[in-house]
């Protein structure tokens, strides 16, 4: 007897969670993905620069999946935004259905059951876009609730997504990535009387990705990027998340270290001072006209320095696939710098 052995890590669309606090640019963000289709359930989408489908009921749901999966276009990324909205509409096609006022009139907890059984058949849905070869990012609210710890037996508040307490284990689950998304927050102390002090929590104006579990609030990630990392401007695609995105449509799914490609013997050796360098010869002629937009080498480097940055090709590909994004984040940054 023998079986089919898959060796080594394979390249395959991912699944992808992000929830954040209100008003921080979870549609934004998302708009910078590789080429995304909003599935807009609730028009969050309107005023980002992206295609997007209007998503308010099951059967929209499954024209947009039977599109994406049967007809030919040029989507790389599916955005359902947001997911804790569409299970309002889980909710209510059930109650309609069955005659129930709301989840709870049919008592013994069957309305909560009836609902993770639909939320199941809904995340089971997106895997006919994954056989597709698109990534399925699900955008959710995020809400602060109790939680009690059963390693110390006492209760805190943590950051949990907005769903119905049985549909949020079964996203995380479904799930390869899960990001939390907060502003940074800095404990100040005040001196209080009789010479004490007391602690208050002030919100920064950074942008935070979470990547890893903390006792706040749940995250995960499968592929190699840092446990946070501070996003950038409005519009940008974080360099960061560019694993999550490593399988392109029609690509391989072997995972191959790539040969080392031989240098021209007049090559200059790259420096630290350089880094807008090293620009691939593939893609020199789709991104220097780009740069020279944002205001040429000089601006871009400045701009990449102030954000720790270098000039790879993940950063390429991503100037290429937007470039209006970033002309206008280096220019702004660059009128910033000179006011």
């Amino acid at each position: 007897m023998s079986i089919n052995i898959q060796k080594g890590p394979k390249l395959k669309p991912s699944r992808i969670a992000m929830y954040a606090v209100e008003g921080i640019g979870k549609t934004t963000l998302a708009a910078t993905f590789p080429r995304p289709l909003f599935l807009d359930t609730e028009e969050g989408s309107d005023y980002v620069d992206a295609d997007s489908y209007a998503t308010k009921s099951i059967e929209d749901l499954d024209a947009a999946i039977k599109y994406l999966t049967t007809e030919t276009h040029e989507y790389e990324t599916v955005v359902v935004d947001t997911l804790d909205y569409f299970e309002q509409v889980l909710g209510d096609n059930l109650c309609k259905a069955r005659g129930w006022s709301d989840l709870s009139a049919p008592g013994y907890g069957e309305g909560p059951v009836a609902l993770e059984a639909e939320m199941l058949k809904l995340l089971l849905k997106f895997d006919t876009v994954i056989s597709a070869g698109i990534h399925v990012v699900f955008i959710v609210h995020a809400v602060v609730k109790p939680f009690t710890d059963p390693t110390i037996g006492s209760s805190y508040d943590r950051f949990q997504m907005q769903l119905a307490k049985r549909s949020e284990p079964l996203v995380k689950g479904n799930v390869d990535h899960l990001l939390f998304v907060n502003y940074d927050t800095m404990v100040l102390e005040q001196k209080g009387g009789f010479g004490g002090t007391t602690k208050k929590g002030a919100r920064g104006k950074e942008r935070i990705c979470h990547t890893q579990r903390t006792a706040a609030f749940d995250a995960k990630c499968r592929a190699n990027v840092p446990d946070s990392f501070t996003l950038p401007d409005k519009g940008v695609f974080p360099p960061e998340l560019a694993p999550l995105f490593a399988y392109k449509r029609g690509q391989a799914q072997d995972v191959k270290p790539q040969a080392e490609q031989p240098k021209a013997a007049q090559e200059p050796a790259q420096t630290q001072s350089e880094p807008i360098a090293p620009i691939d010869t593939d893609t020199l002629d789709e991104v220097a006209p780009i740069i020279e937009a944002a205001g040429g080498k000089e601006a871009v480097d400045t701009w990449l320095e102030s954000k720790g940055k270098t000039m790879d090709r993940a950063l390429e590909e991503q100037i290429t696939n937007r470039p209006d994004a970033f002309i206008q984040a280096v220019k702004k940054f660059t009128a910033e710098l000179n006011g």
